[in-house]
């Protein structure tokens, strides 16, 4: 993901349009090149080093704020170790007993005597001490493993960073795909899902679309959400033929739609999205889920609502005897907009054994509190629902 002051757009009568680079400039084609090497020779080496070394290169370009877009997404691909977990406490007793000892030098002993009294009290070398003793600094950490990218693929990932930089900001996003190859569309609507996103969807004979609303005023969540629309649409140039429009607020910035479509030739770099990756939470639940009655998929099941309208539900289960299939679907704190067109079908949505699962931030709403007492297919939960809650509602179809 690319910073703010890294986003390289024009703004004109109320429209934005992200800038994207020539896949075909050999000078960029070299710089990204030679980033990639750097990081790729350097594993073992602190983080700080490999700074100063992508600061060197960068600084010799022209285009300043292109390379530093690029240096950005290359440190992206980096995974620093973590540091032993007692470093504090190493670097603690070490300054310790250099003090008690420091106390104890003589006038005329020089540098290298006193480094040798410190040496007696340590189990390993005082060099490589000394080289691990600020170890838990960002910058000190190693480079661990470099996940590697050809030139080529990082600047498409540059890119289709600039609009997920400026998709970040969307308070709302619709996306429509034509004539899609359904298969596609369906690892779609999964991703739609593991990016924790409540969307309308509706299809007609050659058509889907796919809304996406923001997270309305609550501002602790708005960064967060904005982080999940992006990563939703990091899959989206994997489709043939779509056509995205969103309504972004840019800080210090009037309010500007942004189209992009297939025609602009951005390029995905999650080929396999929408599996394989679950949530984290929905992770904990599969794991501690054990029943002898019902089996749980973590695998998200589109279904058809009423309308050709169409829900991507977070659990389905299924039970063992009998085959019956009942959907979860849960509405966090952020998902206020879609759950209000949710309960407007709510009679319909029951007919498909589907239970909604409220965050109970939601039911200060007197309106949805009310529909949720009266409805047995409702529930209530404290920012996740536990394995007890999931067990009850079970209980209920059996």
């Amino acid at each position: 993901m690319l910073n703010r002051d890294l986003l390289m757009f024009r703004l004109n009568k109320g429209r934005i349009k992200p800038s994207f680079v020539d896949l075909q400039n050999r000078s960029l084609h070299n710089l990204a090149r030679d980033l990639i090497q750097l990081c790729d020779k350097n594993i073992g080496q602190s983080r700080e080093y490999i700074e100063d070394l992508i600061e060197e290169k960068i600084s010799r370009n022209r285009r300043k704020k292109i390379s530093k877009g690029l240096a950005k997404l290359v440190l992206d691909r980096c995974e620093f170790a973590e540091p032993k977990p007692n470093v504090l406490e190493s670097r603690l007793d070490l300054f310790s007993q250099s003090a008690k000892i420091f106390r104890k030098v003589k006038i005329d002993e020089s540098i290298e005597e006193y480094r040798l009294r410190i040496q007696d009290h340590l189990s390993e070398p005082l060099d490589s001490v000394e080289e691990g003793l600020f170890a838990d600094l960002k910058s000190r950490r190693s480079l661990k493993e470099f996940k590697g990218m050809n030139p080529e693929e990082l600047l498409h990932r540059y890119n289709l960073a600039q609009v997920q930089g400026l998709i970040l900001y969307a308070e709302r996003v619709e996306l429509t795909i034509e004539e899609p190859d359904i298969v596609k569309v369906r690892s779609l609507l999964r991703w739609l899902r593991f990016c924790r996103l409540v969307a309308n969807i509706s299809k007609s004979e050659f058509t889907w679309k796919i809304t996406v609303d923001g997270p309305g005023s609550i501002l602790s969540m708005q960064k967060k959400y904005g982080l999940q629309l992006a990563q939703f649409f990091a899959v989206v140039p994997n489709l043939e033929k779509f056509e995205v429009e969103a309504v972004v607020r840019l800080p210090r910035k009037p309010l500007a739609s942004l189209s992009i479509g297939s025609e602009s030739g951005l390029r995905s770099h999650h080929k396999n999205f929408g599996r394989g990756h679950v949530p984290e939470e929905i992770s904990v639940i599969a794991e501690k889920f054990e029943s002898s009655s019902w089996e749980l998929s973590t695998q998200p099941e589109p279904i058809n609502l009423v309308y050709d309208e169409i829900c991507v539900p977070d659990f389905r289960f299924i039970h063992s005897d009998t085959g019956q299939v009942v959907f979860i679907e849960l509405f966090h704190r952020w998902h206020r907009s879609a759950l209000t067109k949710r309960l407007d079908m709510i009679d319909t949505v029951t007919e498909q054994n589907l239970v909604l699962g409220l965050d109970k931030a939601l039911v200060s709403d007197s309106h949805v509190a009310d529909i949720a007492e009266k409805n047995d297919q409702i529930f209530v939960f404290n920012s996740f629902p536990s394995l007890s809650k999931i067990a009850k509602v079970l209980k209920g179809f059996e």
